[in-house]
C-alpha cells in the first residue's frame, strides 16, 4: 500500500468556491505515487490534494482520498500528519498489523511522515528508487510550506517525540 502526504496547497482561483487547488508540490507528489505504484494493484491512500491530481491527471479512480474534517460552520479543520496516519490506520483496521506502507511525502517531510506512519502501526518506508519532490512552492497558501526557512523549524519540532529516549 502507499500512503501519500500532501504538502501545502494553492488558494482557489475563485475564492467563493471554497475549494483549494493542489499546487505544483502536490502535483509532483502525485507523480511520485504513480512511479511508486507502477503497474501493481495496491491500495493508495492519499490526502485529498494528491488524490484529486491522481484522479484527474492519471485516471486513478481507486485512490482512497484522506480528507480533512470541517467545523460546523463549514470551515476546514487542519489535518496533521498524525491525523492522516490515524485515518489510514482506522480504514485499514487489523490489516495494518501486516501492511507494508510505502510513504510518499515532500523530501523535507519524509523522515517525519515515515515515522508517523510507523507509529500508527504500519511497517513504513520510503519506496526505493522514487525521487521525492524537493522544490518548495513560494505561493503555497500554508505559509510554513513556502520555503525551508519556514518549514524546517516546524518539522524539526515535530520530530522531537521520535527522538526522545525512554
Amino acid at each position: 500500500m502507499i500512503v501519500a502526504y500532501s504538502f501545502g496547497y494553492r488558494s482557489p482561483a475563485d475564492p467563493s468556491s471554497g475549494d483549494h487547488e493542489p499546487g505544483p508540490v502536490n502535483e509532483a507528489l502525485a507523480d511520485a505515487v504513480v512511479v511508486a505504484r507502477e503497474a501493481r494493484d495496491i491500495p493508495v491512500f492519499a490526502q485529498s490534494e494528491i488524490a484529486a491530481v491522481l484522479r484527474s491527471r492519471y485516471g486513478m479512480h481507486d485512490v482512497i482520498s484522506i480528507d480533512g474534517d470541517v467545523q460546523p460552520d463549514g470551515s476546514p479543520i487542519y489535518l496533521s500528519t498524525e491525523g492522516v496516519a490515524a485515518k489510514v490506520a482506522a480504514l485499514r483496521g487489523s490489516a495494518r498489523d501486516t501492511d507494508i506502507a510505502g510513504v510518499v511525502a515532500f523530501r523535507d517531510h519524509l523522515w517525519r511522515a515515515t515515522r508517523t506512519t510507523a507509529a500508527a502501526g504500519f511497517v513504513a518506508a520510503a519506496p526505493a528508487g522514487v525521487t521525492m519532490p524537493e522544490r518548495y512552492d513560494p505561493l503555497s497558501a500554508q505559509p510554513w510550506t513556502t520555503g525551508p526557512e519556514r518549514y524546517l523549524p516546524v518539522d524539526y519540532a515535530g520530530r522531537v517525540k521520535f527522538l526522545r529516549c525512554g
